[in-house]
This record gives structure tokens, sequence and C-alpha cells, in this order.
């Protein structure tokens, strides 16, 4: 989306996406105070990706890539944590972030491919690490026999002298 487009640019509210938008912003502002218990978080991003989609639609950004369905979001979503592995800060609310869509759904997206986000995120640095490692599971160790293998320290006796200094 180009920002510059829509940034301080008024949104028409007689019609369109903003008809709807403009009314359900004002009844939460007014009712803010009953709904901090009522889950505000889930209704806060249905809020903000609806203001996106506005927004979206201001700029006239092209909609068809989102209507692809969500096979294409999970592929989309898949592609950008592979290329952030090594990112520590990886984290389940900057990836839904960046793809607009809740923790939630991206949860049930990668369910439904069969992944826990974790479980794929801990898979995929397990394999990398073992793709870079240059020893490979089947290596065997062994160690180098040394010049006195087999050999047993012995305690100095009578007849051993000892190796104390002498003053």
């Amino acid at each position: 989306m180009d920002l510059e487009r829509v940034t301080a640019t008024p949104v028409p509210c007689h019609d369109g996406l903003g008809q709807v938008v403009r009314p359900l912003l004002y009844g939460l502002a007014r009712q803010m105070a009953h709904l901090e218990s009522c889950g505000t978080p889930r209704l806060a991003d249905h809020v903000v990706g609806l203001i996106g989609t506005l927004l979206a639609e201001q700029a006239g950004a092209d909609r068809s890539t989102e209507e692809d369905g969500p096979g294409v979001l999970t592929q989309r979503l898949l592609a950008y944590m592979e290329e952030r592995l090594a990112d520590p800060g990886l984290s389940p609310e900057g990836i839904a972030a960046a793809h607009r869509i809740s923790r939630r759904y991206l949860y049930k997206l990668l369910a439904a491919q069969g992944h826990t986000l974790s479980g794929w995120i801990r898979e995929q640095r397990l394999d990398r690490c073992g793709a870079s490692s240059p020893i490979r599971p089947w290596t065997t160790f062994r160690s180098a026999p040394s010049a006195d293998a087999g050999a047993l320290p012995t305690r100095p006796t009578s007849a051993t002298p000892s190796r104390r200094p002498t003053a």
C-alpha cells in the first residue's frame, strides 16, 4: 500500500466502506469504558484489519492477492518466516502484524497445514543447523590413540622418587 497516498487525506464517509467504518469507530469510542473486558484484543485485531482494508481501498491497492485464499497467504507466511529464521526476535505478533492478520488466524492457517508456529520454527532452525554442519548424524567420533594409551597413573612409592621441589 502506498502510505503517502493515504496519509493526511480525507476518507469519504458518505459511500463505500467509509460509510460502514465511520459509525463503527464512533460507537467504539463512545463505548470504550464498557469494552475493556469484552475481548478487547480480538476486537482490536478486527478493527485494525477493517481500517487497513479501508486505507487499501482508498489507495487503490490491488486486492486480488488477498482473494487468492488462505493457501497463498500460508505460503507467504512460511516464506516470510523462513527468511527470518536467524532473527531471535521472530514472534507470532511480528509475523501477524507483517501480514495484517490476527495471531489467532496465523495459528489457524498453520494448523491447517499440520504445523504449530513454534514447532515449525524449531524444525526449520534445527534443519538449518544440520545442513550447515559438516558433521553428519552417521559420523562417529573416535579418539586418536595416545602414546601411553592404557597406561594407568601410578602413585609415588618408596621405590619411585618423589618429585617434590627441594629447598
